[in-house]
């Protein structure tokens, strides 16, 4: 056991090392995510008064920057009725909900919607745990979303 109480076996010793090496070098801050062997790619798509963002791999805290900008600058650039297709998300932490739940607010300032495909039980599962299914809209695939957002689906608790 180290000062610290971790072993040096210990995955907090890992995060701590983890941590200590982006803080050495600000530069490679937005791009984090290629620092960890988990890989994400996000894909942003305007069509109409709509912005898709296709997202596929793990979701984390080290993406947190990067996914938050996308989204502040779809805004920026007018968007806020949001498709947000996680059919490849294959992982996503209580940041990546926290983001999702910003948006939401800041996208309800203009009277805009959000639309989130997910297929994938677990991830359904981390909205259904914090609530968020309640206050977004879920569908199981992109069509699902783009008519219930023509419709003008409410979520449970508006």
């Amino acid at each position: 056991m180290s000062t610290t109480g971790l072993s040096l076996d210990s995955p907090h010793l890992e995060l701590v090392q983890m941590r200590q090496i982006l803080s050495v070098d600000k530069a490679r801050e937005k791009d984090v995510c290629s620092l960890k062997e988990t890989a994400h790619h996000i894909k942003r798509k305007n069509q109409g008064q709509r912005v898709y963002f296709y997202l596929e791999g793990e979701f984390d805290i080290y993406c947190y920057p990067e996914l938050k900008k996308e989204f502040l600058e779809a805004i920026d650039d007018g968007y806020y009725n949001f498709i947000i297709d996680l059919t490849k998300v294959t992982y996503i932490d209580s940041t990546f909900l926290g983001v999702v739940g910003s948006l939401r607010k800041k996208t309800r300032e203009h009277r805009g919607k959000i639309g989130l495909v997910i297929q994938d039980k677990n991830i359904r599962r981390a909205f259904e745990i914090t609530g968020l299914d309640r206050i977004l809209l879920i569908y199981k695939t992109d069509r699902e979303a783009e008519e219930g957002l023509d419709r003008g689906d409410k979520p449970m608790h508006n």
